[in-house]
């Protein structure tokens, strides 16, 4: 692409005589231009056929030698000499002397730096690019989906005049999944910014490290993003949990295994840290209190990325039923693994999988025998709430496919907002905090169970929809489950 413009600029400057600023200024528009047809005509559609990362490589590298080979074709091959961009006597700095043009060079680049700096720190775009440097998979599946959601709710009830007058704004802050820097991000929301409300803080490593700060200063803290259940016990006043916390869904789940299923020899696939563990602990302790030990237990760790080891041990334990406590790509690697092994059973799975991602990860492998819970509405359901839903989302983000990700965030903005509109017009943190434990029933619109807060419970959501895989869809098989 650089080559390109550097010739359109020359053709424009040199060949046609165009005054060099307007040629460089053209050049650049036609770059522009040109990636944009790269983009939408190559790229996106080899995404939406699921290209491999190989094969956008294969494409970019493809797409430069055309390109090199179109520019040796009109302008040959031959050394060209380009006009100077600045022009001047040279610069005595001590007792040296510098050209012009190199000063004015430094001076540019210095500039784009403090451009390029400001603009992957302080603007959504950038902050969204950062995840994906940091983490591609947790951004592109988790991060950005989660703020989008949200933003896409505010930004509809914004269009409708706010709440009592106000408008929501939303100050996002990438704290790259490190404790530290979530210390550091949150720390400046509240001292220097003076936010609110911390709403959907991301993990479990990184809401612990900010928790106890959070509850010393009485911030509200809504829906955080994470099934920990450290948010709810001991209980804390100004933490408000929207999702079933592990243990508990670990729980739903061993029921749902043992009654429904009637599963007996059972194993459990789990993420070894506090997520997996947690999730784990609340089914296998149900297993026991019900007289039923698993037949094994395969932990994974964070990063790997073979699991034909855990398919042979899973394999070997003959299991009726696996329990899958994951997050999405190892558990799709699992499902490819336990296939090619010849592992033939029934799974279960965590709520953190029911999402459709699930089926482009892991493709005609998740249909037939395969469960999950699920505490929020099929992003793709056909009915008046996910299609509310859908409806905002495309509304503020034309591109954005819906998800698990971005729903969670669309009913856990719907409830600080019906926390705003209750607390009334002489809106203070401590009103608020009342306000919200007056809320009863609530269903986000219908995406959720119904679920509401008390005066010494803020646990949230206690039920579990339980959905099963279909032809690339879920399915409902129980509305509401629980123990």
């Amino acid at each position: 692409m650089a080559t390109v413009c550097t010739f359109v600029a020359y053709a424009l400057a040199v060949q046609m005589g165009a005054p060099l600023a307007v040629a460089v200024v053209l050049s650049l528009v036609c770059a522009a231009l040109l990636g944009a047809l790269v983009q939408w005509g190559i790229f996106r559609v080899a995404r939406t056929r699921h290209a491999t990362v190989l094969s956008l490589v294969v494409a970019t590298l493809g797409v430069a030698l055309v390109l090199n080979g179109a520019v040796g074709m009109v302008w040959g091959h031959d050394v060209n000499t380009f006009p100077f961009l600045w022009t001047g006597p040279p610069v005595r700095v001590g007792a040296a002397l510098l050209p012009v043009d190199q000063i004015l060079d430094l001076a540019v680049g210095v500039l784009l730096a403090a451009a390029l700096y400001g603009f992957f720190r302080y603007t959504l775009p950038g902050i969204a690019m950062r995840a994906t440097i940091s983490n591609q998979a947790a951004a592109h599946r988790v991060g950005i989906p989660v703020a989008r959601g949200a933003e896409a709710y505010f930004k509809w009830v914004n269009d409708q005049g706010g709440i009592h007058g106000r408008r929501i704004q939303l100050l996002l802050e990438d704290d790259r999944y490190i404790p530290s820097e979530t210390v550091a991000v949150t720390r400046k929301l509240v001292e220097r910014d003076e936010v609110f409300a911390i709403f959907r803080p991301l993990g479990t490593p990184t809401g612990a490290a900010i928790m106890d700060y959070l509850v010393e200063r009485q911030v509200p803290v809504v829906a955080p993003a994470s099934g920990s259940s450290l948010w709810i016990h001991p209980f804390k006043p100004n933490y408000f949990n929207i999702r079933p916390v592990y243990f508990l869904e670990g729980r739903i789940m061993g029921k749902w295994a043992l009654e429904v299923l009637k599963a007996r020899r059972i194993a459990v696939f789990y993420h070894n840290d506090s997520y997996g563990k947690e999730g784990r602990d609340g089914f296998l302790q149900y297993l026991r209190l019900n007289g039923v030990r698993a037949v094994a237990e395969v932990p994974y760790e964070p990063g790997e990325t073979s699991f034909t080891a855990h398919a042979v041990r899973l394999r070997e334990a003959n299991p009726d039923l696996v329990f899958v406590y994951a997050i999405p790509i190892p558990a799709a690697s699992l499902f490819r693994e336990a296939a090619r092994v010849g592992l033939r059973t029934r799974f279960l799975m965590t709520y953190v999988l029911s999402d459709p991602v699930m089926f482009r990860l892991a493709g005609e492998l998740m249909d037939g025998g395969v469960e999950a819970g699920a505490w929020l509405l099929d992003p793709e359901d056909p009915g008046p709430a996910a299609s509310a839903y859908r409806t905002r989302l495309r509304a503020a983000f034309p591109q954005e496919v819906p998800g698990g990700y971005s729903t969670s965030s669309d009913a856990s903005a719907a409830l600080l907002a019906e926390g705003l509109r209750r607390a009334g017009r002489e809106l203070t943190r401590d009103r608020f905090i009342e306000a919200m434990e007056t809320i009863r029933n609530f269903t986000a619109g219908g995406l959720t169970p119904p679920f509401g807060y008390k005066r010494t419970d803020h646990s949230g959501i206690r039920a579990l929809a339980m959905v099963e895989a279909r032809k690339g869809k879920w399915v409902t098989l129980k509305p509401f489950f629980s123990e």
